[in-house]
């Protein structure tokens, strides 16, 4: 394609530049997702909120890189129709490694019981993720639920 005019020239090299830049911001933006750069350090203290109508809290240590404590009121069982007693589960420390945690527990109340959990800092006072759970019990079919939570750092810390 010939480009006669000044005109002309000047929009196809404004044309290209946008494609250029576009192409660097986003190669970017992938990148720093792709490392880890896009979920920022807590800040350490106490942290809690809700996964539906359920509970969860922990503590976030002095470093910012170990979780303590972290609890839930979460009841898969409850979501798949099984009546059941109010329940507190309690996870293992888990490690904060470029803004995301996960980790899991196993208890064994007559039924077979496994809980996970997944999330990440959104920002250096809020985490948001996923927390799942499976229960087996010898007289009914197995039975998985799982949801969404938020948690924040509570003020004043």
């Amino acid at each position: 394609m010939k480009l006669t005019s000044k005109s002309a020239r000047s929009r196809a090299f404004a044309a290209v530049g946008f494609w250029v830049m576009l192409a660097a911001f986003t190669g970017s933006a992938y990148s720093a997702l792709a490392s880890g750069k896009g979920s920022p350090a807590p800040r350490p203290g106490t942290y809690s909120g809700f996964d539906a109508a359920d509970t969860i809290s922990f503590k976030v240590s002095a470093n910012g890189k170990m979780i303590t404590g972290l609890s839930s009121t979460f009841n898969p069982a409850a979501d798949c129709g099984i009546p059941t007693n109010g329940q507190h589960e309690r996870f293992p420390t888990l490690k904060i490694k470029k803004g995301h945690f996960k980790g899991s527990t196993s208890v064994n109340r007559g039924a077979e019981e496994h809980f996970a959990i997944r999330g990440r800092f959104v920002t250096p006072t809020e985490a948001t993720g996923k927390i799942s759970g499976n229960l087996k019990i010898r007289s009914l079919p197995p039975c998985s639920a799982s949801t969404t939570f938020t948690v924040k750092r509570k003020a004043g810390q």
